[in-house]
């Protein structure tokens, strides 16, 4: 009788089968099946490279936080400042923290940043005398922050510079809009006083009502003279420069400073898709 070693082997029948059957014959890897192939080394270590995506193009959604300042030496332009008289009062520093969100779109390395953003006052009350020449130190208007706060938005344009796949150097531009919230309530010297230029209601400390200064009567208890007349909203002018660090094209973080109308440090982070 023939061998079946030949029908069995055109078959793809596993010798092993027929082995077990009682035939002595040598074990022999199927034929039907196809050699294993090498693993994908990205499969095999998720993250080490970016994800695919259908787009030309990535997103982004940040979170963004900033402090924000004006120099006291840029001040010192406009408005006295302790030290420059004697006995001259310390002005308040102009300070303000920021938290927003953005939108980015990113295609290379061009870069469209929207932004929405809330900024929080840390400026103190105190007195505010602007500086003339003869000076006068006793016409300035003391100055109390109630409830102000800024909220913006606008656009910028950002051209990255990549140093490597995962970091980046990133200038960039742009408008926007504020919309002022709260008022700057504020006590004026005895001649300007409007609210209350007698100081009826004060404590009786003050000798001469008329010709008190603005911190003099607003120690004493006269009663204030209204908000004082700000913009309630106003362009913003936008020029920055980042430090962008890419996470696989999974995450981003940028660390940055520049020019928001008052100059800041910040960053900002987030998931890109």
């Amino acid at each position: 009788m023939r061998s079946p070693l030949p029908i069995i082997l055109a078959l793809g029948i596993p010798t092993t089968a027929v082995a077990s059957a009682g035939q002595d014959l040598p074990l022999v890897p199927p034929l039907l099946g196809a050699d294993a192939q090498e693993p994908d080394p990205a499969e095999a270590a998720p993250g080490t490279v970016g994800p695919d995506r259908v787009r030309n193009f990535l997103m982004e959604i940040n979170f963004r936080g900033r402090y924000f300042s004006i120099p006291d030496s840029l001040l010192d332009i406009w408005y006295f400042d302790e030290g420059d008289p004697e006995g001259h009062l310390d002005r308040p520093s102009v300070r303000a923290w920021g938290v927003g969100l953005e939108f980015v779109a990113k295609q290379d390395s061009t870069n469209g940043i929207f932004y929405f953003e809330y900024l929080g006052n840390l400026i103190n009350e105190g007195y505010w005398d602007d500086v003339e020449d003869p000076p006068n130190y006793q016409d300035g208007d003391y100055i109390l922050p109630e409830r102000l706060g800024i909220v913006d938005f606008g656009a910028n344009y950002g051209h990255e510079l990549k140093a490597t796949d995962w970091l980046g150097f990133m200038p960039y531009g742009g408008l926007g809009m504020l919309i002022m919230t709260g008022q700057l309530t504020r006590w004026a010297p005895g001649p300007n006083a409007t609210g209350d230029p007698t100081c009826a209601e004060g404590d009786g400390s003050l000798l001469d009502p008329q010709s008190a200064s603005a911190y003099e009567r607003q120690a004493a208890g006269c009663g204030d003279d209204g908000a004082k007349r700000i913009p309630k909203v106003l362009p913003i002018v936008d020029v920055g420069m980042a430090i962008r660090f890419n996470f696989n094209d999974r995450a981003t973080l940028r660390i940055e400073g520049g020019l928001h109308d008052m100059l800041f440090v910040g960053a900002s982070t987030g998931v890109v898709f």
